[in-house]
């Protein structure tokens, strides 16, 4: 799980940096410093998707603590940081946490957990908006054919299981969780 995990990290880190370059173009938004920041809903979308067509049943889930940024908390849920319970979404599968953007938390940037890691709140619904669950349908559709080609390429190369792009420091992560 661990090793399909850092694929499927690999294959999105440059698919987020073109996300909030778009932003930055087109909203004016600043570039995020960590490429996985706001990108946790549509890329566990796209773990669960991929999980699921490998057979697995996988399930998307996703906590918010709190309606506001300021807000008061409405409950344990999310993900808990050093300081607070932060609005996330992961992917649960076969009784295991699969979070690829929990970086964006000063977490690993890859965690495979058992599913009651008490890091991680889950509700019981999604509260998003339906034009924010439609925008991430979306996104995983937009890449899925991308994802497909990576996927083809990846599975003809051997040995490490990264690519030579892959920088050292996510080739030796890789590496150590196999």
């Amino acid at each position: 799980m661990k090793r399909m995990a850092f694929k499927m990290r690999r294959f999105l880190e440059p698919v987020w940096v073109r996300g909030h370059e778009a932003s930055a173009r087109t909203d004016g938004e600043a570039i995020a410093d960590i490429p996985s920041q706001f990108t946790c809903g549509r890329t566990s979308l796209f773990v669960c998707r991929v999980l699921q067509r490998k057979g697995y049943d996988a399930a998307w889930i996703n906590g918010v603590p709190r309606r506001a940024v300021d807000g008061p908390e409405e409950g344990l849920y999310g993900f808990l940081n050093a300081e607070q319970w932060e609005s996330h979404a992961w992917v649960e599968c076969a009784g295991w946490i699969i979070d690829i953007t929990a970086d964006q938390f000063a977490a690993p940037a890859v965690i495979v957990a058992p599913a009651d890691d008490p890091r991680y709140g889950k509700q019981l619904r999604d509260t998003a908006l339906p034009r924010f669950v439609a925008a991430r349908e979306q996104a995983v559709s937009d890449i899925w054919p991308e994802w497909l080609l990576f996927e083809r390429t990846a599975t003809c190369t051997s040995g490490t299981g990264t690519s030579p792009a892959t920088p050292p420091e996510i080739r030796n992560i890789a590496a150590d969780h196999r």
